[in-house]
């Protein structure tokens, strides 16, 4: 059966779209696309382990409210502490919040009297350690800066299953045709080639053009510190 090899870069896209939502345009229209072999894929990890909309605490201070930010970035145990702790100083300036606790490797916090968090609607919580409940006083949460641990491309053209995400905000439904997981550090080139022949039933799809999602299966959310990718997919059609 005819067969076509595709390199795809992230260097080289249409226009107006982004290495995290990528759009190609495919030299020659491929028809009756019956199965797509994924053979490698490789991308720079510059992944964000903070993000937006996972960013956000919600503070009440008596009859005030307020929803505190934590800047989008990269950030180590060393540097997460101070970061959220400058965040909160917008309500109290000079306060001091939060602290790393290298002993336990969790976040110490001190919250003024008649200020609370309230877990349900923060939506830092995976990074923060927060559970769905209210805090108040004295406490501690352990962080988790391991995010994203792995990440999964989408489109539609290439998808042979659908997964509903929950625990957000609404539940989303991804379709993601590769599931990578992260193993290099940040800063690192990593390559993923699929252990086992990773093939993907189209049910005699035609291809004009290719649209890719990068997204977060963990949430769903997509990764906008994308940056740099590559894949290499062999197509399989029917006469």
């Amino acid at each position: 059966m005819p067969q076509f090899r595709l390199f795809l870069d992230s260097d080289h896209l249409l226009t107006g779209s982004s290495p995290s939502e990528a759009k190609f345009d495919l030299s020659r229209d491929i028809c009756n696309v019956r199965k797509v072999h994924v053979k490698s894929c490789t991308f720079a990890n510059t992944f964000s382990n903070v993000t937006s909309p996972a960013n956000i605490i919600r503070v009440s201070d008596g009859p005030n409210s307020y929803y505190v930010i934590i800047p989008e970035g990269r950030y180590k145990a060393e540097t997460f502490a101070p970061a959220v702790n400058t965040a909160m100083q917008a309500i109290i300036n000079g306060y001091s919040f939060v602290a790393l606790n290298t002993t336990k490797n969790a976040l110490d916090w001190t919250l003024p009297a008649g200020m609370s968090i309230s877990g349900l609607e923060t939506t830092a919580c995976g990074v923060l350690g927060l559970a769905k409940i209210n805090y108040s006083g004295t406490f501690s949460t352990d962080y988790f800066l391991g995010h994203p641990m792995s990440i999964a491309f989408e489109c539609n053209g290439l998808s042979d299953h659908t997964y509903t995400v929950t625990g957000t905000s609404s539940n989303l439904t991804s379709k993601p045709f590769l599931h990578v997981p992260i193993r290099s550090g940040f800063g690192t080139i990593e390559t993923y080639i699929p252990p086992t022949p990773h093939v993907i039933n189209c049910s005699k799809t035609n291809l004009s053009h290719l649209f890719f999602r990068i997204v977060d299966p963990n949430n769903g959310e997509l990764i906008h510190s994308m940056r740099n990718w590559q894949l290499q997919i062999e197509i399989e059609t029917s006469n």
